[in-house]
């Protein structure tokens, strides 16, 4: 049911962390189940507030991210990539080295 409404799985957000830059600029990070939340609940956050959001999602674990821009509740811009990695070390772990919009904007990369 959530997934249908929402995108995601459950109306719970892990690891919110937000910090108010001004009466008009905010930075909000979470983590959300499986997914990013849907265009709707980002264009009900823009009319809410009167603003233009930017909203930027990265899913290790599936090699996916994006950037949605809204202004004033509607999309304006959608960007979807899948995730670039460099060269495994001797583990066969390798980091995220792009694209460069999710490793500026992004603290960590969920999965």
């Amino acid at each position: 049911m959530y997934l249908d409404l929402y995108g995601i799985k459950s109306p719970e957000a892990y690891n919110l962390h937000y910090n108010r830059h001004s009466t008009s600029n905010m930075t909000v990070d979470f983590d959300s189940p499986w997914s990013p939340p849907n265009d709707a609940v980002m264009e009900a956050l823009g009319k809410r507030f009167d603003c233009q959001l930017v909203h930027y999602y990265c899913e290790e674990g599936d090699c996916f991210c994006g950037r949605g821009e809204y202004e004033q509740g509607t999309l304006i811009e959608r960007v979807c990539d899948e995730l670039v990695y460099g060269e495994m070390d001797d583990e066969g772990m390798s980091e995220i080295i792009g694209p460069d919009y999710i490793l500026e904007n992004i603290s960590h990369f969920g999965g």
